[in-house]
């Protein structure tokens, strides 16, 4: 005799009867080692694409992700580590020739030194 959606004892002939048990859990347990290790593995290789927080980029790399951003042909290219607002920046100076300005083109772009991230620009 059943009850709602209990099972009865009686199986049909040849089949095993299925109850939920205490010991239902238990194929859980034996997969969590295998997750544990996906987990593991998984923060490992997301660590080990991330930058190393003590490397930084060259002064030459520097120049190269700023130089895109100016709208006018330089003369002298000066660049120089920094830190604004608590974070180790080159500071890349663009100078170019006396055109329509009296001072001639002047761009500076502030590149962070661990991520190569553009932080700011500044023109005049």
């Amino acid at each position: 005799m059943t009850f709602g959606s209990a099972r009865s004892a009686e199986a049909a002939p040849g089949r095993p009867l299925h109850f939920r048990t205490a010991e239902t859990p238990r194929y859980v347990l034996h997969r969590l080692p295998g997750l544990l290790l996906l987990l593991l593995l998984c923060g490992f290789s997301l660590g080990a694409c991330a930058a190393d927080p003590g490397e930084e980029i060259g002064r030459e790399r520097a120049i190269e992700l700023a130089r895109p951003h100016v709208d006018f042909e330089p003369e002298t290219v000066e660049a120089e580590k920094a830190v604004e607002d608590g974070r180790p920046v080159w500071r890349v100076t663009f100078r170019g020739k006396a055109g329509p300005h009296p001072m001639g083109g002047y761009m500076e772009v502030l590149i962070d030194r661990r991520s190569g991230q553009v932080l700011g620009l500044a023109k005049s």
